[in-house]
Order: C-alpha cells, then structure tokens, then sequence
C-alpha cells in the first residue's frame, strides 16, 4: 500500500501516479476542444456536414471531461486530514474501487487499494486519525 499518514504535516500522502495521468488527460483534452473549435470556425459558409458534426461531438465529450476532471475529481498526492470527509467505496462485479470524499464536493480516487488487507489498514488509519469510514 502506498498510502502513507505524515504526522509532521497531518497529511495522507498517496504516490500512485495520478496527478501526472489526469494533467496528460487534460492536456489532450485542451488540445481536441481547440481542435474542435478551430474546425467549427467557418460552419456558417460551409454547413453542417459529416465532419462537422464529429468535431462538435469530440468538443462536447472534451467539455464534459474537462468539466468532471477539474470540478469532479481530485488528483492530490499531498492531502490534510481536515480536507477528507470520509472513505467511500463503489463496488462492481468484478472489483471494488475505493475513494476519498473530500470537503469541498470532490473525490480522489486510491487506485493503489487492491486487497482487502490494504483496506483494512487504511479503514484502522482513518479511523484513529478521526476521519468517517
């Protein structure tokens, strides 16, 4: 488990690599918005074709992931304990996937909670640090 509590800081540090895939994802999704924008520029003389109608799909989906990435989700490798509201779980058929509800609305995603051992452990953190499991 790579969830680790810094009593110096009051801080749970989590070193999973996300914040360097969500600033990848959201790069490329800077990169197709413009796109998009820039082929929807002159829709008024041409009309709306085939093409068109796919750039202004793929600038919608860019929008709406753009939107959930910085409003929705959290990529915090550093987070202070008075920031976390609890620990939450979503369960699938095929695994379960935990993450932190944080005060201001957001979630963080732990990618790296696998076992039911590391979860285990992490519930006994947070449940002596205070923190709703």
């Amino acid at each position: 488990m790579k969830i680790i509590y810094n009593e110096k800081d009051k801080t749970i540090e989590i070193n999973d690599g996300l914040k360097s895939h969500f600033l990848l994802i959201k790069i490329l999704m800077l990169l197709i918005l413009i796109n998009s924008v820039i082929n929807l520029i002159g829709i008024a003389k041409t009309g709306l074709g085939f093409m068109e109608i796919i750039w202004l799909f793929l600038g919608t989906i860019s929008v709406v992931v753009l939107y959930s990435l910085y409003f929705k989700e959290s990529s915090l490798e550093k987070i202070p304990i008075t920031k976390i509201k609890r620990l939450m779980g979503k369960t699938s058929p095929t695994k379960k996937q935990y993450y932190f509800e944080l005060v201001d609305g957001k979630k963080r995603v732990l990618k790296e909670l696998k076992t039911d051992k590391d979860s285990k452990e992490l519930r006994k953190l947070l449940t002596k640090l205070g923190i709703e499991n």
